[in-house]
């Protein structure tokens, strides 16, 4: 492999291209390869968003043991990697938007997962993506409480934070549906590859490229940088740079805030 290679943006290519009839099949190849790469990482923060989780119920069931109740802010904390792992579910295998297409991984789930895959579908959708009261995460009602001279309302409500059937289910779906992806990404990026041989052939399809050079100084950290380089050695490899996490932020009114 040369000491510097030539990177070209494919992205921006087929993007400024992408409605040339030569390059309509890469523009497809391209945004389909580039989702497959998306939904594998989606499906990474969750299961390891899931293994987190895990971890805190340990650490609760110890507390137990040892006669100390969970807190609050343990509880918020169990719910919210609950839910986080279930909206990366849901976008992997659900959603689609303008830049990424989904999996349908349906077909490929045993059949006993495949009516959890609808209920856990269902779980983000009316539960914590939009409100319906009733069932088992949250119900209320509204009272009316009458007495010798009085009369009032009283509006009891019932919430769960975490149910650990729903958890064991999504952490199942999880794991299936992080064992298809990678099959799907290797297919996808082997398709895109017979592409990129055959376009390579002709010049026209060079020059076009020409201008669309990917500079990895521009992209990536200073630290990131050699991870990179050493990645390009290995065909079909999906690089991710660190995670970027701002830890500065403060609650209104707190010192240094705004």
């Amino acid at each position: 492999m040369p000491s510097e290679p030539l990177l070209i943006d494919l992205r921006s290519f087929v993007e400024a291209h992408g409605e040339d009839p030569r390059y309509q099949l890469l523009a497809r190849l391209v945004r389909n390869a580039h989702s497959m790469v998306s939904i594998r990482f989606d499906l990474h923060r969750a299961l390891t968003t899931m293994h987190v989780l895990s971890d805190q119920q340990r650490t609760l069931a110890g507390q137990r043991e040892r006669g100390e109740p969970a807190t609050e802010a343990q509880g918020m904390l169990c719910s919210s990697l609950f839910v986080t792992a279930l909206f990366l579910y849901a976008r992997a295998v659900h959603s689609k938007g303008r830049d990424r297409s989904t999996l349908d991984l349906r077909a490929g789930l045993p059949a006993e997962l495949r009516a959890e895959h609808e209920r856990i579908l269902a779980l983000r959708d009316q539960h914590f993506a939009h409100y319906v009261s009733g069932g088992a995460w949250e119900d209320y009602r509204v009272v009316l409480v009458l007495g010798d001279d009085r009369m009032g309302i009283s509006y009891p409500n019932e919430r769960r934070l975490l149910r650990a059937e729903d958890a064991y289910a999504l952490h199942r779906l999880l794991e299936q549906a992080q064992a298809l992806t990678e099959r799907a990404y290797r297919k996808a990026s082997d398709r895109l590859n017979l592409e990129l041989n055959r376009l390579l052939d002709d010049e026209a399809f060079a020059e076009a490229t020409d201008g669309f050079r990917f500079e990895p100084e521009g992209f990536f950290t200073s630290e990131e940088m050699p991870g990179f380089m050493d990645s390009l050695d290995t065909q079909n490899w999906s690089f991710d740079a660190g995670m970027k996490t701002d830890f500065s932020y403060r609650p209104p009114g707190a010192a240094g805030g705004s």
